[in-house]
């Protein structure tokens, strides 16, 4: 009787996910349309009739998914005329077990009589991966196929040591542009060093079975740092592949390097870092093209943190629906950060002057649905933490733009600067130094298309400003001496930037740009300047996405289509500018920490 491969390591969790779109089951009604029947047989390793036995049979042109009931390795589908893929997975154990998982896979193009397929167990081939480093020990193991419009399914263990994968692909081809599948696993050193491999299958296929052993040369090395100002702060490391495979989340002490040895593709990695205020923030990169034989040196969670925005981040309207994603807690090398803890925080919506939309949480990920008139709006959103927190113990932005029904997806301009001074390891630089400071601008605009930038430095927290002259894309500011006096944030300069109003319209697919601007609590109209806000009380810390949200982030959601803490108020229709214009005002506030040297 087969037996699982027996691997190094300790049993562990593990987790199938699957997530069907436009998934039904099917049931023929009394005048259906001509359909054909689909007998299925299934037979597990020990050539028996499968018990623990699942199926899917997608339709190809529709989207639609059937999932037939299956006995004692027996199960009947009546279906129209079509093309389909059958996905048939046996041997799913749960978590904490020792698995031995196959996933077959067959197409059927053109269905236009009764058929009969047989999934047999003992037919799959084994997913064998390895890395040069002997000391790897297995992490996780993963496996998952897309179909372009319609399915996409993931079986993942949180550790491969002591469960195998095996597959199979029968059936003609689909075409790389409709079929993609990936096998992934990662391994670590039990020290500072992980390995992710992930392999796509070609030519529309799945696998059947896949031997890879990586050498060293064969994979790309990306030496990690971890920031943290001040030392002494603890992280939650994750590499993720492009397509379905994910590493573990390892905790690491900060600050710390970790190497990353990865496979050819586009990857991404986050830090989930918890402060000594207690507070959480979570950091990601993009997902990025690393190449096999080149070394790579990046590092994650340094200052300067304020409002940044990631490759799929953005303001932008569809029809009546406007996006807003942002990312307050953006570090200094451009790493899309988000408070997972606060004290407090708000985020509102004012249309024509008046409140629309309200929710206690910051924004993150949003999606608000407006009426279709053209209108002026403003979208503000703040929050705070306790002193010693990481990113200061307040943050705030506040948008306007005019914007009224699209026909498709149009993005609405937004421009972000941010100051990104060169830094120490715990965030700080030399008191008394000459410090020159670069800024950042992207998203709408760019340098030449600025009329104008307005560059301001405080030296006590805002209380007073004075202007700083932009050369070359850069002010140049001189640090406090050793000692010398901050009325409310001792060693600490702060710097504001205000770029002009600016009108475009521009369809996208998608929007990848997103504003930002700390500084300025939630105004009560549209035109209301506002001061900063003033650090909270001490308070029970609130952690995101305790209300309202959905999938994709901390605190993201459709807040009024699924009834969270947003709440419409009376909205006035009222005749504004025309869709095809668009505006936003922007304030800009960063601070960094001088050090006596």
């Amino acid at each position: 009787m087969p037996h699982p491969k027996q691997r190094r390591g300790a049993r562990r969790a593990l987790l199938l996910a699957t997530v069907t779109v436009g998934a039904t089951l099917w049931t023929a009604p009394a005048h259906a349309a001509q359909t054909h029947r689909l007998a299925v047989h299934g037979i597990d390793l020990r050539g028996q009739a499968a018990a623990d036995w699942s199926l899917t049979a997608e339709d190809l042109r529709t989207g639609e998914s059937f999932h037939p009931d299956v006995e004692a390795g027996e199960g009947t589908l009546d279906l129209p005329p079509g093309d389909y893929l059958l996905i048939s997975d046996m041997g799913w154990e749960g978590d904490d077990r020792p698995m031995d998982l196959t996933v077959q896979v067959h197409t059927i193009l053109g269905l236009d009589a009764d058929a009969e397929v047989t999934f047999d167990a003992r037919k799959a081939e084994e997913i064998d991966l390895g890395v040069f480093d002997p000391r790897a020990e297995p992490a996780t193991l993963t496996l998952g196929l897309t179909v372009e419009g319609g399915v996409s399914t993931q079986w993942r263990t949180t550790r491969a040591a002591d469960s195998t994968f095996r597959t199979g692909f029968t059936g003609p081809a689909l075409g790389e542009d409709r079929l993609r599948a990936v096998a992934g696993e990662s391994w670590t050193d039990g020290a500072g060093t992980e390995y992710h491999a992930a392999y796509q299958s070609r030519g529309g296929t799945f696998f059947t079975g896949l031997t890879e052993f990586a050498e060293r040369s064969d994979l790309a090395r990306l030496d990690l740092g971890q920031a943290a100002p001040p030392a002494g702060e603890q992280g939650r490391l994750h590499v993720a592949y492009e397509l379905f495979h994910e590493g573990p989340y390892v905790d690491r002490a900060l600050p710390g390097t970790t190497t990353l040895y990865l496979t050819g593709g586009r990857w991404s990695y986050g830090l989930d870092v918890t402060d000594a205020a207690g507070e959480v923030t979570r950091l990601h990169s993009d997902y990025t093209a690393y190449h096999p034989g080149r070394h790579y040196r990046e590092t994650v969670g340094g200052g300067v943190f304020g409002p940044g925005f990631g490759d799929r981040d953005g303001f932008s309207r569809t029809g009546d629906e406007i996006r807003a994603w942002l990312g307050l807690l953006t570090d200094g090398a451009g790493h899309r950060g988000a408070p997972a803890t606060y004290t407090e925080a708000a985020t509102r919506l004012y249309r024509n002057g008046e409140p629309y939309a309200s929710s206690e949480e910051p924004m993150d990920r949003t999606w608000i649905e407006v009426p279709p008139d053209a209108a002026d709006y403003e979208l503000t959103t703040s929050f705070s933490r306790p002193a010693g927190a990481r990113g200061g113990t307040s943050v705030s932005a506040s948008f306007t733009f005019a914007s009224g029904h699209t026909e498709e997806e149009t993005e609405l301009p937004a421009t972000v600067v941010r100051f990104v001074p060169r830094l120490d390891g715990d965030g700080t630089a030399a008191a008394g130094a000459r410090l020159r400071v670069p800024l950042r601008l992207s998203g709408s605009a760019s340098f030449g298309e600025l009329r104008s930038l307005a560059v301001a430095v405080s030296l006590d927290g805002g209380a007073t400003w004075r202007p700083a002259a932009v050369t070359d894309h850069r002010i140049t500011v001189r640090n406090p001496p050793p000692g010398a006096p901050s009325p409310s944030a001792p060693g600490s300069r702060t710097a504001r930037a205000t770029p002009p109003p600016r009108r475009s319209s521009t369809p996208i697919a998608p929007p990848d740009r997103a504003p930002q601007a700390p500084g300025r609590a939630p105004a009560p109209a549209p035109s209301a300047p506002a001061a900063p806000a003033a650090p909270p009380p001490p308070a029970e810390r609130r952690r995101a996405g305790e209300r309202g949200g959905g999938g994709g982030g901390p605190h993201s959601g459709r807040w009024e289509k699924e009834r969270s803490p947003w709440t419409a108020s009376s909205a006035s229709t009222a005749a504004g500018s025309p869709a095809s214009t668009r505006s936003r005002r922007y304030r800009w506030r960063a601070t960094w920490t001088s050090r006596s040297s």
